[in-house]
Order: C-alpha cells, then structure tokens, then sequence
C-alpha cells in the first residue's frame, strides 16, 4: 500500500493567554506543531492552530485523523 503525506491544519478558536500552554500540549500528545497566526487586523486577531503531516493511504484516512485530532483537541487532551 502506497502511503501519501497529507498536511493537517486545524485551527482553534482564539484562546485566552493562561490557555495557550494546555493547546501546546495536547498539540504535542498529537504529535503536532502548534501554532499562533496573528493577524494586523480583524475581529479576531489571534489564531492557534494545530498542524502536522502525517502518512495515510487516501484522503478518506485523512479526513478520519482530522476529526478525530479535532475532537482530542476539543476535549482538552482527554
């Protein structure tokens, strides 16, 4: 079976700043990179987002990691 790198980016609601140290790690749990977009302008200025690249089969398997990382992250890590 042929494996393909899929980029995943999932991006959070803005977080209060006593916040960002749990989104780091439970990126981290997910063997993730976190990030945090911040943007010059906008209603909303910060954007922590999660990313990683990860190998699967097709884009089903991807979309599947995706949520599934969407609701571990959701949870808080838990």
């Amino acid at each position: 079976m042929n494996l393909v790198p899929f980029e995943l980016h999932l991006t959070t609601d803005a977080l209060p700043t006593h916040r960002l140290d749990d989104f780091v790690a439970v990126c981290r749990q997910l063997g993730a990179k976190p990030l945090l977009i911040e943007l010059a302008q906008g209603q909303v200025v910060q954007q922590p987002m999660l990313s990683k690249v990860a190998l699967l089969p097709d884009v089903a398997a991807a979309l599947a990691l995706a949520a599934a990382d969407a609701d571990f992250l959701k949870s808080g890590g838990t």
